[in-house]
């Protein structure tokens, strides 16, 4: 009799766990941060959340967040003067008239973001070109990098609710 209730307990707790779980799929960017004499670049790429069936997908479009650090500057601001996408020259942003984004102090560091919305991009290895202004004392300097994003696909299950 107690070891049929051991395996009625086991029983329940397996089902219970499985039921639990949900399965991811990310169809993922990496890419490392630039370093300039003033401080570092980084950006992310994280694709829209789709649930299929007990699969949360994430894929196009994309958030294109991208963060500059200063080493020592605690005021200024960053202007975005343009992103495109290097092979197929497709242009994401180009304005001259965009919003500053400003550095302010985040946690421990100082930093300034910007966020690019819904990009349709195939899911390649992709590098972007980035020109950007940095303005600090009344003085502006002219910057230009690329950004390298790798895929990184990645799947897995996690408990629900951890």
């Amino acid at each position: 009799m107690r070891y049929l209730f051991c395996i009625t307990i086991i029983i329940i707790s397996l089902l219970i766990c499985i039921g639990c779980y949900q399965k991811f799929e990310v169809y993922g960017f990496k890419s490392e941060e630039k370093e300039f004499s003033w401080g570092k670049v980084g950006a992310s790429l994280s694709g829209k959340k789709v649930i299929e069936g007990n699969t949360i997908i994430r894929r196009t479009p994309y958030d294109l967040e991208i963060w500059f650090v200063p080493f020592s500057l605690k005021e200024g601001t960053i202007k975005i003067t343009e992103l495109k996408i290097i092979k197929s020259k497709k242009i994401i942003y180009q304005n001259d008239t965009s919003h500053e984004g400003v550095i302010k102090k985040y946690a421990k560091d100082y930093m300034a973001f910007f966020l690019f919305e819904n990009i349709n991009i195939d899911y390649a290895n992709i590098e972007l070109q980035m020109k950007f202004i940095l303005k600090e004392n009344g003085n502006s300097m002219g910057y230009s990098t690329k950004i390298d994003f790798e895929k990184d696909y990645q799947k897995f299950r996690a408990i629900i609710g951890v």
